[in-house]
């Protein structure tokens, strides 16, 4: 797909697609048996007390919503302008197809982080992690956007790391102590990741109108919203 020429582009696209026929396939199959299926029903100790509440007045549940959407949308945005970033004249010298080489330590440094968040979830609570998991992504964000050469290029490479734990506490905090409202609640969290196909955009926008490396700043407002959710979640357990 990075190929040089077009002719081979054209070809490399061709070659990808009957992988994503069969996925489409499989899924379809998935979704008729899970019609299927009658599943078990789930019973809370407080099935009673909250059968006819909102989720919609569940302020917790909102926050994190609006965090799954952000971080999401940070995530896919940023992996889909790395190659972009490390091809900027001040970044490196490597060309499309090269860079492109180093998209997949990105998304392994958020492979890599995920086994070691799982070891340390089991010493430290969900929200201070996530409070530092965001802390170290600022950073990286802040050196990506004002540093340059190896330094920039390495730093935004390095988000992955910080970005391994993001999704799986939000979601787990957000539906903390909902009850009967919990498999409505994820529904509501799992539509919020509608953000992977907006903040790209938002920092396309930022792009065309400040620069690429400058669009960035993004992830200023997506991993601060992010700190704040887990700050507040951690004044809920005060």
């Amino acid at each position: 797909i990075l190929a040089d020429d077009a002719a081979a582009e054209v070809s490399s696209a061709s070659a990808v697609q009957l992988p994503y026929f069969i996925l489409a396939f499989v899924l379809f199959i998935l979704a008729l048996l899970f019609s299927r299926v009658n599943l078990p029903k789930i019973y809370y100790d407080n099935e009673d007390s909250n059968t006819e509440a909102s989720i919609w007045s569940e302020r917790y549940l909102l926050l994190g919503a609006v965090g799954i959407f952000l971080y999401v949308g940070i995530e896919v945005s940023i992996g889909g302008f790395i190659v972009n970033f490390i091809t900027e004249p001040g970044i490196s010298d490597l060309s499309i197809k090269e860079a492109g080489n180093y998209v997949s330590y990105y998304w392994g440094a958020a492979m890599v982080g995920r086994f070691i968040g799982s070891v340390i979830l089991y010493k430290v609570r969900a929200n201070l992690a996530l409070s530092v998991a965001c802390v170290g992504a600022l950073v990286l964000v802040a050196t990506g956007v004002t540093a340059s050469g190896s330094l920039a290029m390495w730093a935004v490479l390095s988000i992955g790391l910080f970005n391994s734990i993001m999704f799986s506490n939000i979601f787990t905090l957000s539906i903390e102590g909902l009850g009967m409202l919990t498999s409505r609640a994820s529904g509501v969290l799992v539509m919020a990741i509608v953000g992977g196909a907006i903040i790209p955009l938002i920092q396309g926008a930022l792009a065309d109108s400040f620069g690429l490396q400058t669009s960035f700043i993004i992830g200023f407002v997506c991993y601060g919203y992010v700190l704040f959710f887990s700050l507040i979640i951690r004044l809920r357990s005060k």
